[in-house]
């Protein structure tokens, strides 16, 4: 089932007179519940139990949003627990960390269903559903809610989309096996990296600074995070553990580095810097620019198998498209150009046959996907979405340097058939460090 409140009653919410509607999601019937007490408002979250939901209460008010009322100070604002079968209500302190008045998204108890209060016009509200949620897997796509207001996934063909994170939340990345997703948000106050469950749970601050972080992206072995940090107006490329320890800068640029993509390797990023894309190894060396021109690029994405990078190009006239380069810079191409939309924020599928990315085709900025060739355009989202992330293909980790050994050897002294010293050379035809040694050898045997 699917519960919210209504305002449709003369009054509106301010004055409380506020009817919770429970809606079917199979039957579509409707009932209502009236609260017995006064000033309930927006959804905050069911009970799991089902028979009861907290809702928004009292005394929080924007100027001018219902027949212009003074505002009154947040600290005022309560929540009202309202029984559904016989309407009671009671007050509760709020203080849920992390609570947002802005947009409040939740799961029917029952699975069936998702409601999210929203309204871009005073006066109006609406609750929008989107069904179940469905098993998090690796075709699964999480972005953010416009503008930075919580997180959500959906997978194409499946449910289009499923509330993880709600309050102020935005720049989402998979870590490699989908179990944990990092992100930016300002919950405690100021913009952080922080790691959640694939469902939104458990909730961790892994970087704690005045520093502005975003644009995260986890490696492909999930042992670290590279983001964008602002330093005193200047956005340079970090990484970090997702314990949060072990804080290593990447770029000390005089620019905006921002939007890291790692290889598939591990080994590389890239990354938009000052309108253009760059490439440098994982600790910062070897830093070479990849793209050049007029246009502004950014937002690049390493497709699964290395070769190419998809990125956001933009003209100076405004125009928005998605365009692939390959690693060395050659054979730049259009893959996306839906002039007069704006296409961004291409992601590749981790079997690399599909891209994900946000147009306003459609009216407002929503999640789209496309094959790799730029055809099939289908929208996955309809409640809008920027920023998406598909994940990437879980690479097995390399094999360990290991020694493969050919000898060329000469054998003297062989005396009673089993005694002999052979003399040679041994070269290492393996993988490692020391894949180029060799040494002297002499082995006697008696």
């Amino acid at each position: 089932m699917l519960v919210g409140p209504s305002d449709t009653d003369s009054g509106g919410l301010y004055d409380g007179h506020v009817v919770v509607r429970v809606v079917n999601t199979t039957s579509g019937t409707v009932s209502s519940v009236t609260p017995t007490g006064r000033g309930c408002q927006h959804p905050v979250q069911n009970y799991r139990d089902g028979g009861r939901m907290q809702v928004q209460s009292g005394a929080l008010h924007y100027t001018g949003y219902r027949y212009g009322e003074t505002d009154v100070d947040i600290s005022e604002t309560r929540r009202c627990q309202i029984d559904l079968t016989t309407g009671a209500t009671s007050d509760a302190s709020m203080g849920t960390a992390g609570f947002d008045i802005r947009s409040n998204m939740d799961l029917a108890p029952d699975g069936t269903a998702w409601f999210t209060a929203y309204s871009d016009t005073p006066g109006e509200g609406g609750l929008y559903s989107a069904g179940a949620a469905a098993p998090v897997a690796t075709d699964t796509i999480v972005w953010e809610q416009p503008v930075f207001n919580g997180l959500v996934t959906g997978a194409p063909g499946g449910a289009p989309a499923h509330p993880v994170v709600t309050g102020a939340a935005g720049y989402p990345t998979w870590n490699p096996d989908h179990t944990r997703i990092a992100y930016t948000s300002d919950h405690a106050g100021q913009f952080d990296l922080w790691i959640a469950n694939s469902d939104g749970s458990n909730p961790q601050q892994i970087t704690n600074d005045t520093s502005i972080e975003d644009g995260s992206a986890w490696s492909p072995d999930g042992t670290r995070i590279a983001f964008s940090r602002d330093i005193a107006g200047t956005f340079d490329i970090w990484t970090i553990r997702p314990d949060g320890s072990d804080e290593r800068r990447v770029t000390s640029g005089v620019g905006a580095d921002r939007a890291p993509t790692w290889s598939p390797d591990g080994r590389q990023i890239s990354y938009s810097s000052n309108q253009d894309l760059w490439i440098s190894d994982a600790d910062g060396t070897d830093s070479r620019q990849l793209t050049t021109g007029a246009t502004i690029e950014e937002e690049p994405d390493w497709s699964p198998d290395g070769t190419r990078i998809a990125f956001t190009s933009k003209t100076l006239a405004g125009n928005s498209e998605i365009h692939t380069i390959n690693i060395n810079g050659t054979d730049r191409r259009v893959l996306l150009d839906a002039e007069p939309a704006y296409t961004v924020s291409p992601s590749w599928s981790p079997d690399g046959t599909r891209v994900a990315f946000s147009s306003n085709a459609s009216g407002s900025f929503r999640i789209w996907t496309m094959k790799a060739n730029g055809t099939e355009l289908a929208q996955l989202s309809t409640l809008g979405g920027l920023r998406p992330d598909w994940g990437m293909a879980q690479v097995p980790p390399p094999p360990p340097p290991h020694l493969g050994v050919t000898a060329t050897t000469a054998t003297t002294g062989v005396v009673s058939g089993s005694n002999f010293t052979v003399t040679g050379k041994a070269s290492n035809t393996g993988t490692g460090a020391a894949a180029s040694s060799s040494i002297d050898f002499t082995v006697d045997h008696a």
